[in-house]
């Protein structure tokens, strides 16, 4: 561009500013930027490709989300090292979506951070036949914010006419103090998956 000040993602349309952050400009360039750091980012994990073999968690056109969420906690448990560092919520959402792509590829999506009525954004979203699976990514910082986890979720899927939805909590501990499955919360049903690990870094929360 003849301006230098302006970034060529703005030029072309994929990046947008809103206040002080910088934003994809519309969900079709961000399904692209996601799917291709995605296809990156599973070349370096180790994901066997049987644990992504769509047959293992589709029946009858159905996908069976808690066995995905089952399956990649699983896979994290045995996989993860201390020598990854310490991760962001965003990050972890990657080693989701890897994880998850292959098995809805070519007859579900997702969307990333999708916008509710009420102005709210939640982590994933996937789509599959005639379904929707809200999926949230918390990092554990203590009882009152696990708490505060559940809420948010319950009023996501109330906005989107879900009962239903799905949480995957990472715990900085070798032991987490609870277990995960099944609770209610607000009327709503929510799966939720512990992951457990280690490091020596300090975990830092989302922005």
């Amino acid at each position: 561009p003849s301006n230098p000040g302006i970034a060529l993602g703005e030029v072309f349309g994929i990046l947008k500013k809103s206040g002080l952050e910088t934003r994809i400009s519309n969900l079709v360039f961000e399904q692209y930027i996601y799917n291709h750091i995605v296809s990156v980012n599973r070349s370096k994990l180790r994901i066997p490709s049987d644990e992504t073999r769509p047959s293992i968690y589709v029946k009858d056109g159905r996908l069976d989300m808690r066995l995905v969420l089952e399956r990649f906690a699983a896979l994290m448990k045995a996989e993860y090292r201390a020598e990854y560092g310490a991760l962001i919520e965003k990050e972890w959402r990657l080693l989701f979506l890897t994880f998850l792509r292959p098995i809805i590829n070519g007859t579900g999506t997702y969307a990333v951070e999708a916008e509710t009525r009420g102005n709210t954004r939640m982590d994933v979203v996937v789509f599959y036949g005639n379904e929707e699976h809200i999926v949230e990514l918390k990092l554990w910082h203590g009882r009152k914010q696990e708490t505060e986890a559940y809420s948010p979720l319950a009023g996501y899927l109330e906005s989107r006419g879900q009962h239903r939805g799905y949480l995957i909590s990472f715990y900085g501990l070798k032991k987490p103090p609870k277990r995960g499955g099944w609770l209610s919360r607000d009327d709503h049903e929510i799966y939720e998956e512990i992951i457990p690990y280690s490091t020596g870094d300090e975990v830092r929360p989302m922005a």
